[in-house]
């Protein structure tokens, strides 16, 4: 072909501005790209219900922490992570101190909402948060955190959600497939939290 050119709205295709793609923190972790590195071989009461609430403070935290919306944690590999800890906690006690040191490492919220009523009353269905404030499950200072994460600002687009134009239903993105992973006990554990979050 002679004297072809490639335009882009009438700008030679070599002359056009290319906007940088963003890049983000969550897309470097590469950990656990081989697996999880976790096994359960035996639970016990105790490492069920530990589990139980680890899935909820998993979920609750990935869908109202802005650190998490920024993408600033590959949120999956955050919980391979904090998982064995939980396994091996053997009181109440103990679980929240880990629970309140991982919510601490994210970053302080410094910044709340100041969404209207009004704004509040367009929502067709809220959460479910009321676990979050339950004294005979949490410590008191957790409480505190957790309530700070829930009112905490967040932006209007998040890394991990977001609403589908023009029909408003929720669209869960950066959801990595993990087509080539060995689906160990760490991922199927991702599989049920993830499912059961995002319902």
């Amino acid at each position: 072909a002679d004297d072809f050119t490639l335009e882009v709205d009438g700008i030679d295709i070599n002359n056009v501005e290319v906007t940088p793609v963003k890049t983000y923190n969550a897309e470097k972790d590469e950990e656990f790209n081989g697996g999880s590195k976790i096994e359960i071989n035996e639970l016990t009461e105790t490492s069920i219900n530990n589990l139980y609430i680890l899935g909820k403070m998993w979920g609750f935290l990935k869908y109202y922490h802005p650190k998490i919306a920024e993408g600033e944690y590959n949120w999956d590999y955050e919980l391979f992570r904090i998982t064995p800890k939980i396994l091996n906690v053997n009181s109440g006690d103990e679980r929240n101190r880990v629970l309140l040191e991982w919510v601490n490492s994210l970053g302080p919220v410094t910044e709340f909402n100041d969404k209207k009523t009004s704004d509040i009353e367009k929502i067709k269905l809220l959460p479910e948060l009321d676990w979050i404030k339950d004294g005979s499950i949490f410590s008191a200072e957790l409480i505190t955190k957790l309530e700070e994460v829930k009112n905490a600002k967040r932006k209007d687009t998040s890394y991990y959600i977001g609403l589908h134009e023009f029909v408003g239903n929720p669209n869960f993105k950066n959801e990595n497939a993990y087509n080539h992973t060995t689906l160990d006990d760490g991922y199927r554990l991702l599989a049920l939290f993830r499912y059961w979050n995002m319902i």
